[in-house]
């Protein structure tokens, strides 16, 4: 399995659940997919079984994190698809997670009232700051909750920014992982909202926020969080993001917990939707 490049729902008007594609979009995605397979023609860096695998909604998604230039979203999908070849990301595994399971707290814990997977994270317990290490951990999980078959195509990240320090100003981690999700899963956020943010926490948001639209960002105070959670998460999963929060903020906690072997409680199901976790079915040996 993995993302490939698509994973599409072909089901119009599952209102933020699928990438509903416009009318107005209908004739750049004939062009996009001619100007590929001209592209391949000439050059020969691409392959078919390559191209197969866009669909329109794979074209619509490259066009729209480009306002629709149509060479400026040729060149970013091939960029996508030859790395795909190289770094086989559907097969990739963070490494750091196996060798110590407390490495990374970015990974999903349920999905919201929309369907989308949610991922938690925070700064505070992550024992690896490595900028490679990091995208390899957001490579994994990105591949698992978008397989070529998901009719999802969006996910929710809530980042708790407890814990946050200059060193993590310093890491790059933040960065490379912005720049993984704006290169190669664009249009896959559906919402990033920041949690509990530190005034200084600022400059990290004026270095990042060009990856990022930012119309799909809150900052939410932590006193405030309730009534956004309500809105956008079902019961279950809020007493999750509840207990998430509280763990983030005990030292006691914090010294025992290990992100990636936790068994996730099971969130509200969507019909259609097979859940998939960070930790589901793989070795942690």
């Amino acid at each position: 399995g993995g993302e490939s490049p698509c994973g599409e729902s072909g089901k119009p008007g599952e209102s933020g659940m699928a990438i509903v594609i416009r009318d107005d979009e209908i004739e750049n995605i004939r062009v996009l997919r001619a100007r590929m397979h001209i592209a391949k023609e000439r050059d020969g860096d691409l392959q078919e079984s390559e191209l197969a695998q866009c669909s329109d909604v794979v074209l619509v998604r490259y066009l729209r994190a480009r306002q629709h230039d149509l060479d400026k979203a040729e060149k970013m999908l091939t960029k996508t698809l030859l790395w795909r070849r190289e770094v086989r990301p559907e097969l990739v595994r963070c490494k750091a997670c196996r060798e110590n399971p407390r490495s990374h707290t970015f990974r999903c814990i349920g999905v919201d009232l929309q369907g989308r997977s949610v991922f938690y994270s925070s700064f505070t317990g992550i024992e690896n700051r490595d900028a490679d290490a990091t995208v390899e951990h957001m490579i994994e999980c990105l591949e698992r909750v978008f397989p070529p078959e998901a009719p999802i195509q969006t996910y929710v990240w809530v980042q708790d920014c407890i814990g946050f320090s200059m060193s993590d100003m310093r890491s790059g981690s933040s960065l490379s992982a912005m720049k993984l999700f704006s290169d190669h899963y664009p249009e896959r956020l559906g919402a990033l909202m920041i949690l509990d943010s530190p005034m200084f926490f600022s400059g990290l948001w004026r270095i990042v926020r060009s990856l990022i639209e930012v119309s799909k960002v809150s900052f939410v105070s932590l006193d405030k969080r309730e009534r956004k959670f309500e809105e956008m998460f079902p019961p279950t999963l809020i007493a999750r993001l509840n207990k998430e929060i509280e763990d983030s903020r005990s030292s006691q906690a914090m010294k025992v917990k290990e992100w990636w072997n936790e068994a996730p409680e099971v969130p509200t199901r969507v019909p259609g939707r097979q859940l998939q976790f960070a930790n589901a079915g793989v070795s942690t040996k």
